[in-house]
């Protein structure tokens, strides 16, 4: 829920170990009156920040990632989303491949291999976010690509290498590792 109220890759939430009690919450925000996106999100932040007394703030911090970067702008391979953009949420899902275990669906584990893509009316921003699941890192969207898109990597790939391979050779998007500040959101105890 922090994550979704900042609006931020949940993988760039440092929560700090005190507060991750394994519980499960339920969050119920009632309006006398419609309000816009930023002003539920603002009124939930400091709910959560008073309720749990918690500090929150956003620092830069050097770190490994992946930059996704378009060869040649959009290839042609790349299907335009036909979904409305106005009412289209976009989706996208990992097929991963692992020996471990996981209890935490939202986690990847360990050592997973990304093994298959399948992406409807998507954004590069929200691409970059659904990756960065599944490389266990942040992935930074420097493409310029503006539209929503439909992209499928399956078949003959069992490896992330292979993923990463696909996506270079099939749509022209190319990860590369790097180090970079990146925006992390730090929650602490009061």
């Amino acid at each position: 829920m922090i994550a979704t109220v900042y609006e931020i890759d949940p993988g760039r939430v440092d929560l700090s170990d005190a507060l991750n009690d394994g519980m499960r919450y339920n969050f119920v925000l009632v309006l006398p009156e419609e309000e816009s996106h930023e002003t539920i999100n603002r009124l939930i932040q400091v709910s959560i920040k008073k309720h749990f007394h918690l500090k929150v703030k956003f620092e830069a911090r050097l770190m490994d990632v992946y930059v996704l970067t378009a060869l040649n702008g959009a290839s042609p391979s790349m299907k335009g989303s036909t979904e409305n953009s106005y009412t289209s949420l976009g989706q996208a899902h990992l097929s991963l491949e692992s020996k471990a275990s996981v209890k935490d669906s939202n986690r990847v584990p360990p050592g997973a291999s990304i093994t298959g893509i399948d992406a409807s009316s998507i954004t590069m921003e929200q691409f970059c976010r659904v990756l960065a699941k599944g490389l266990a890192r942040p992935v930074i969207n420097e493409t310029r690509l503006k539209r929503k898109y439909d992209l499928e990597v399956r078949g003959d790939v069992h490896t992330t290498n292979e993923i990463l391979q696909t996506l270079r050779e099939q749509f022209g998007l190319v990860l590369s590792p790097q180090r970079r500040n990146v925006k992390i959101l730090v929650v602490r105890p009061t």
